[in-house]
């Protein structure tokens, strides 16, 4: 694929992300909103890998961080274990899928197992995260 081409897929993540989706302010549309972020979500998986990514912040934090804020906690913990199988140590997903676990008091074990790995994969990192996704204000 050319750079062209990346860069045009790329964008058309972002407008789908940015300007159709929540921006965290759920809505009368909400889910039509929720089938746009996981329309970008297919596209961004579509993809061709590259380093550094093309995208760097994934539509699955995004989705995650809306489902969460909507309590809509299993399907936040389905976002976040697809994140996982795809990059097993990312941080944000760690994190998020612990806090699943925790809100649906849901396999103690597992949620304290989660909050131990995000733990370590996090620990040299120089800021102090309260949500799975960098578009959310930290609390």
């Amino acid at each position: 694929m050319n750079y062209r081409k990346l860069v045009h897929k790329s964008f058309r993540i972002r407008t789908m992300r940015y300007q159709k989706s929540f921006r965290i302010c759920p809505s009368a549309s909400s889910v039509a909103r929720f089938e746009q972020l996981r329309a970008a979500i297919q596209k961004e998986d579509a993809l061709k890998y590259d380093e550094p990514p093309g995208w760097l912040i994934p539509v699955r934090h995004s989705l995650g961080a809306v489902l969460m804020k909507q309590q809509r906690f299993a399907e936040a913990e389905q976002v976040y274990r697809e994140d996982l199988a795809r990059l097993p140590d990312n941080g944000w997903s760690l994190f998020g899928l612990a806090e699943t676990l925790r809100r649906q008091s849901k396999n103690a074990d597992e949620a304290s197992e989660t909050q131990a790995k995000f733990e370590k994969v996090w620990a040299k990192a120089d800021l102090k995260i309260t949500t799975s996704c960098l578009c959310q204000p930290q609390s």
